[in-house]
């Protein structure tokens, strides 16, 4: 009971408390009790950037001001003030579908829409146009003036100029073409048009300057490198070279250098890790602004347009409910980091096409982000976070150095044709991908937590995709094979003429355009649960054809007290895999324990379940029990000794496996599936 009277006030302190940082590392160090202070608080990146367990001023000592929000250096952001702009995704193939999804998400809140579009008709994610009519279709009677349209056109972005042109439907909105011949280039391997593309791209870029006020012609989205495995240091050295190189192509074709730097978006993708994803896009900004002002650039033309898309390398087919916290997370940081837009991926687009309801989720994620929590009415919150200016400057001064290692090699271009960015990209993926296998980065329903009786979401897949239309639709011809290229002489004329007439066109005189060819070896898509997701889906295809999941029996010794804590571990970490798990009783008398898993249908993998103590007294015996039951292949929950070694557990040659904290799950899930394929053998 609290001696003090009923009614008086909690008693505070007199000062601050006196406590140095040295003070404070030798009081952690003693609780820690011999355990390396570096190796159990200091975290390391894939890229090596350290994050430590307490930052203090001294840690942003020297550091140069970050300014205020809407000037330069622009670290904390171009807006002065306002909210972001909440743009919502639209993927749905099908023409009629798709617009009805614009008009939704429009009239429910979202301040614009982002458009992939799919104008081959070959089933890549995205509406399905041939552009034209087509455009007009899916946007006509978008009477919400003021909206943002933003594409991802990718290498067919003078197709969309000319149809934009064709058809003025981006009257009263601002159009951002999202035009990417590099992403096309590290995603596909073959650059659109060859050596031509970026002569291309900034024609294009001086006609969306003189006709599309207020738009943006090139998109500088790092979304391809990012699901490769790129880290931050790596996926911001991208950006700022890829910049670059659409800077000069900019300049070249006559925009002056402000005018070339107001023609850019950066659409950074942003994962839940919020106080990195912050500091990437702070970073960003502030080395934008310092290219700006080398280029001879106005103090007022340096500020980056950054637009924070879903990292798609984190998002979840399985328990696709987890993805509601992931993209929660990514809007918080894109918010918190300045961003000028955001968008939110629905929960279940992992698993294909979303639902009502995930879009549904995904924009009401912002609105409630912005109208409820109130993120709208402070700009820059995260600044003054010793942690966050210093990861800030981490970023800058790593990849700085990187970006001119790119730049050293010719620019980005050639720098992926040689291949150095992708082997930077495999560096950074393998140490990432190990991380994932270890659990040391654990994946929430996945590789942790797994629930093998998780209700099923209804799977939309996308219908097969239309036979290639015959005939060009308005003039504007549907795309030829890869390397063929996308400018036509009727496309060029409606861009230098708006007011002329289309012709049909054929891609003759394209076809004859001298342009050396350009390729560089695709990058890998590695989704972070991908190996996880791999064994899930065929255990999910075993039960549907069977009626039952591979399954491993956990011989429990002991008491419950003894066995739980490893029974529950082994359980989990076999189901991310698909296995399912039966425990026995538990008891001491091994050869009960052996009869007990023969009458359950003597599984063809045994996992022995207690305490370490348990393992030293009775292992040996239940091992040898087991074995005389038939058992073909036991395995140990937890650390077996390895020879030479004290007793401690069990010895390491008695058993055919041991699971453990730490140890590769992924690997030990194949050889669980490797066993219950061959029944124990």
């Amino acid at each position: 009971m609290s001696s003090r009277p009923e009614g008086a006030p909690m008693p505070t302190s007199t000062g601050p408390m006196q406590v140095d940082l040295a003070t404070w590392r030798r009081l952690v160090e003693r609780d820690l009790r011999g355990r390396d202070f570096e190796s159990v608080l200091v975290r390391r990146d894939v890229d090596g950037l350290e994050t430590q367990p307490l930052y203090t001023e001294d840690d942003v000592a020297g550091l140069a001001p970050a300014g205020l929000p809407g000037h330069a250096p622009w670290t904390r952001g171009r807006r002065p003030r306002g909210r972001w702009r909440i743009v919502q995704q639209v993927l749905e193939p099908e023409l009629a579908a798709a617009r009805d999804q614009v008009r939704d998400e429009l009239e429910h809140g979202a301040d614009g829409v982002l458009l992939s579009l799919d104008i081959a008709g070959r089933g890549y994610a995205g509406v399905r146009t041939p552009l034209a009519a087509s455009l007009r279709q899916l946007l006509g009677g978008v009477e919400r003036r003021g909206a943002l349209l933003a594409f991802d056109a990718g290498a067919h972005f003078l197709s969309l100029a000319g149809a934009i042109a064709a058809t003025g439907v981006a009257a009263g909105c601002t159009v951002h073409l999202g035009a990417d011949p590099v992403g096309v280039l590290a995603a596909t391997g073959w650059l659109p048009g060859g050596s031509r593309a970026m002569g291309w791209l900034g024609d294009v870029a001086v006609w969306c300057h003189d006709r599309l006020p207020g738009g943006r012609a090139v998109a500088v989205d790092t979304s391809p490198y990012h699901l490769a495995g790129a880290s931050d240091t790596d996926d911001l050295a991208i950006a700022l070279a890829t910049g670059v190189t659409c800077l000069r192509a900019l300049t070249d074709a006559g925009l002056s250098i402000d005018e070339s730097l107001d023609q850019i978006v950066f659409r950074v993708p942003v994962d839940p890790m919020m106080l990195g994803g912050i500091a990437r896009i702070r970073a960003l900004r502030l080395c934008w602004g310092r290219i700006a002002a080398a280029s001879g650039a106005r103090p007022s033309s340096g500020g980056a347009w950054v637009h924070a898309v879903p990292a798609r390398r984190v998002l979840t087919a399985v328990d696709p409910w987890g993805n509601l916290l992931r993209g929660t997370a990514m809007c918080f940081a894109g918010a918190c980091g300045g961003a000028d837009a955001v968008t939110v991926a629905p929960f279940d687009g992992a698993r294909g096409l979303s639902s009502d309801a995930g879009r549904r989720l995904a924009r009401n994620t912002q609105l409630v982000l912005a109208w409820e929590s109130h993120l709208d009415r402070t700009l820059d919150p995260a600044g003054g976070s010793a942690f966050i200016e210093a990861r800030t400057d981490q970023l800058c001064r790593r990849a700085w150095d990187r970006f001119q290692q790119i730049e050293a090699a010719g620019g980005i271009i050639p720098a992926l044709e040689s291949g150095r960015v992708q082997d930077w990209i495999d560096q950074a993926a393998a140490e990432r991908a190990r991380r994932v296998a270890t659990r040391r980065w654990p994946i929430t329903g996945v590789s942790e937590f797994p629930n093998l009786d998780e209700p099923r979401l209804e799977e939309r897949a996308a219908p097969p995709p239309p036979p290639a239309p015959q005939a060009p639709e308005l003039g504007l011809p549907t795309l030829p094979d890869p390397g063929a290229g996308v400018l036509t002489t009727a496309i060029a004329n409606r861009l230098a003429d708006p007011g002329a007439p289309v012709p049909l066109a054929t891609f003759t005189e394209l076809a004859e355009l001298p342009a050396a060819a350009v390729s560089a070896e695709a990058l890998e898509q590695r989704p972070l649960a991908r190996g996880f997701e791999e064994l899930r889906a065929r255990s999910d295809a075993l039960l549907a054809l069977t009626g039952a999941r591979p399954s491993a029996w956990l011989a429990a010794i002991g008491p419950l007290a003894d066995f739980q804590a490893r029974a529950t571990f082994a359980t989990h970490l076999l189901a991310a895999g698909g296995v399912a798990s039966r425990v026995g009783r538990g008891g001491e008398d091994p050869a009960a324990i052996a009869e007990e898993w023969r009458e359950h249908g003597a599984a063809a993998l045994v996992v022995l379940c207690g305490s370490d103590a348990g393992y030293r007294e009775r292992g040996a015996e239940v091992v040898a029990a087991l074995r005389r039951a038939g058992a073909g292949c036991i395995w140990l929950a937890g650390r077996a000794d390895p020879p030479g070694a004290p007793p401690h557990t069990l010895p390491a040659d008695l058993v055919d496996g041991q699971i453990h904290q730490g140890c590769d799950v992924l690997e030990a899930l194949h050889r669980a599936w490797s066993v219950l394929a061959d029944g124990g053998r």
